[in-house]
């Protein structure tokens, strides 16, 4: 019997001055989805508080400071032996010079009508449709 991976994870859907959304473009290193667009989201250390994590993974891997608004999704996915179970929260940058990890290699500012107008992935139409901006 193979052994069970759980992991929880935080999703931030960032918005600026402007209301647009960040997307990012995901490296092909990456294990889930990769060479895709998301929202940037990361898997918490056990034990760890998650709008710290939100934060600290924030700097860490865009190089931003972010200001929590409030919860806005949860989100599951299975892969193999590992199941996900996320929180996205909605954030406003607080200062920003995007600076990108090796994780991601693009990133784009868009408004809720050009995500859900535009050729993205399905579930990030779902993660922001009832988005009220």
């Amino acid at each position: 019997m193979n052994k069970q991976i759980f992991w929880i994870a935080v999703k931030a859907m960032i918005l600026n001055q402007d209301n647009k959304i960040l997307i990012l473009f995901k490296s092909d290193d990456e294990d889930v989805n990769p060479n895709d667009f998301d929202l940037p989201w990361w898997r918490i250390n056990r034990w760890e508080d998650l709008k710290n994590a939100l934060k600290r993974e924030c700097k860490e891997e865009i190089g931003i400071d972010v200001e929590i608004i409030n919860p806005s999704n949860t989100w599951w996915f299975t892969k193999n032996e590992l199941h996900l179970v996320g929180i996205t929260f909605i954030v406003k940058y607080i200062w920003w010079e995007i600076v990108l990890s090796h994780e991601h290699s693009k990133y784009f500012w868009k408004t809720k009508q050009e995500i859900l107008d535009w050729n993205f992935p399905t579930r990030l139409k779902q993660e922001i449709q009832y988005l009220d901006i």
